[in-house]
């Protein structure tokens, strides 16, 4: 996956993570039944185009096409437990495993690109 922005410019409870090769849409239906709260895409392109259009914000950030396809938003609160936060982590990792058809071995790529998972 790869980070959309850096540490200076995110929220500090906001994550914006493009996962190469997958498709938002499918990586959220999974998550909704896995009872896990996400979005695609950037937020003022929240819509069901949202999950098989890349949206405006993220071309304009440049944000590689393949990254932002599969691009979720996640967002904790104040009473976000840390075990909502791994339930989360394994729902997502489980559903891009399965929507993909990836093994569960991640790869290190050029330091620009991130981790990804192996094919």
């Amino acid at each position: 996956p790869a980070l959309s922005e850096g540490d200076d410019r995110r929220l500090p409870n906001t994550l914006s993570v493009g996962i190469r090769g997958a498709a938002a849409g499918a990586v959220l239906a999974e998550l909704s039944a896995a009872n896990v709260a996400a979005s695609a895409s950037a937020a003022c392109h929240a819509s069901e185009a949202a999950h098989s259009q890349v949206s405006f914000v993220l071309r304009a950030m440049q944000v590689p096409h393949e990254f932002a396809l599969g691009t979720l938003r996640l967002s904790v609160g104040r009473h976000t437990t840390s075990e909502e936060i791994k339930h989360a982590a394994s729902a997502i990792v489980a559903s891009v495993l399965h929507t993909t058809g990836k093994k569960a071995r991640w790869e290190r790529h050029a330091a620009d690109e991130g981790w990804e998972l192996a094919q």
